[in-house]
């Protein structure tokens, strides 16, 4: 059982997952509200467990691909630089090669 955020609502869901809304008439608590001026909403959200299993799965997988994408250019990065080093090398061997000739 919870209570909304102006205690507007009283929110019930039962064990078969029905979801029942109550309003609540409380004229001190609102006209408290009324004094005090309305506050911000609550940040919370009521989404069904198949829904928010769907949201979970969704973001484990893009969290999977990323990491998968991450090691791949991992990978990549140190193939290029392997090319690089042995690009680097195979020059300094033609300038060690020509100053040996002279």
């Amino acid at each position: 059982m919870k209570i909304s955020h102006h205690d507007d609502y009283l929110f019930t869901i039962g064990e078969d997952g029905l979801l029942v809304v109550y309003e609540v008439y409380d004229k001190e608590a609102q006209d408290k509200r009324e004094k005090e001026g309305e506050a911000d909403y609550a940040e919370d959200y009521l989404i069904s467990i198949d829904a928010y299993t769907k949201l979970k799965n969704k973001i484990e997988k893009y969290e999977r691909k990323l990491k998968e994408q991450e090691i791949t250019n991992k990978i990549k990065n140190n193939t290029e630089l392997k090319e690089k080093d042995e690009e680097v090398r195979h020059l300094q061997d033609e300038i060690d090669h020509v100053f040996l000739l002279k």
